[in-house]
């Protein structure tokens, strides 16, 4: 009797290191998923930033008499509302902890994203250089043609996307086509 509740009992020890070690494999996959989705919302205010001043710029360029007139109560606002600063002030949110060195895009990588995204491809984009080879970046047109929303992509891998109606031998040709470079 005693030999049955040990065995019970072990096994409900075992079950409980199984799920506490699947809670922090999940608990770490929601992280990178944040810090995606963290990174992409603050290159995308940068990116609006930098419009803003391209725009004043050829707004003070192509009408320079009508410019401060025009562009007067855009800069009186920013001067006043401390909550929304001006280019160049711009400061990223402070990584939580548990993240990781935060990855953004070099030039040459927001240039090849811009391009594919102007294109009106359907793409998702991961990065093999991180653990599990996580999304890092889809396309607008991904997100209406899937329904997913952006959070619930970046930071996982393509493999949630497959389910039973999934062609496996195209995912063969796909997974060589990866692991050869090609």
């Amino acid at each position: 009797s005693s030999s049955k509740s040990v065995t019970a009992m072990s096994i409900s020890e075992s079950q409980k290191i199984e799920r506490r070690e699947r809670n922090r494999e999940h608990a770490k996959r929601s992280r990178l998923r944040k810090k995606f989705l963290l990174e992409s919302l603050q290159e995308q205010i940068d990116g609006l930033q930098s419009e803003i001043q391209t725009l004043k710029s050829i707004i003070r360029r192509e009408l320079p008499d009508k410019a401060n007139d025009l562009l007067k109560d855009l800069d009186e606002d920013e001067i006043n509302d401390v909550s929304h600063p001006k280019r160049g002030e711009f400061t990223p949110l402070p990584m939580p902890s548990g993240f990781g060195p935060v990855k953004t895009l070099m030039e040459p990588d927001y240039r090849l994203m811009s391009a594919l995204s102007g294109s009106q491809q359907n793409f998702a984009i991961s990065d093999p250089s991180l653990p599990d080879n996580p999304i890092v970046y889809v396309s607008q047109g991904f997100l209406d043609l899937t329904g997913y929303t952006l959070d619930q992509v970046l930071g996982r891998n393509c493999r949630f996307l497959q389910g039973p109606g999934t062609d496996q031998a195209a995912v063969d040709v796909i997974r060589r086509g990866v692991r050869e470079g090609v």
